[in-house]
């Protein structure tokens, strides 16, 4: 069980990485006007992603690290004729998809976030910036 908590982690931080740059260049790429946008779009969002990081893996700890998880594992298992030993695979992917949904989500936040604040050239902006500079 174990080994199938370590590798949901790892499998789960490594695919949200991966999602999270495709979708951060993906919303920089349809939204920004300019490079500079485009720059705290991303910027923005691994920082967000990063530290989405941390609470994610603290979520799947207690959503599916724990007796729960295998319970129910073990009945889907059970019900999809996999028997005991197909118990473990379904907990590394839950840990994947619970890890990787949060960074990706928390990571397209914190692009908005960027597209809110970045400069902009025109004088019609949706920026934050308050300075007199273009």
């Amino acid at each position: 069980m174990v080994l199938a908590i370590i590798i949901g982690y790892f499998a789960g931080a490594v695919l949200a990485f991966f999602v999270a740059q495709r979708l951060l260049s993906s919303l920089a790429n349809r939204w920004a006007a300019n490079d500079a946008q485009r720059r705290s779009m991303k910027v923005a969002g691994a920082v967000f992603g990063a530290i989405a990081l941390a609470p994610s893996i603290f979520l799947t700890m207690i959503v599916g690290g724990g007796d729960v998880a295998g319970r129910y594992a073990r009945m889907a298992s059970s019900a999809l004729g996999l028997g005991e030993a197909g118990a473990y695979p379904l907990v590394s992917l839950s840990l994947l998809i619970i890890i990787t949904v949060t960074v990706s989500v928390v990571a397209a936040l914190g692009a908005c976030t960027g597209y809110l604040g970045a400069p902009r050239h025109d004088r019609q902006s949706l920026s934050l910036r308050t300075d007199n500079r273009p």
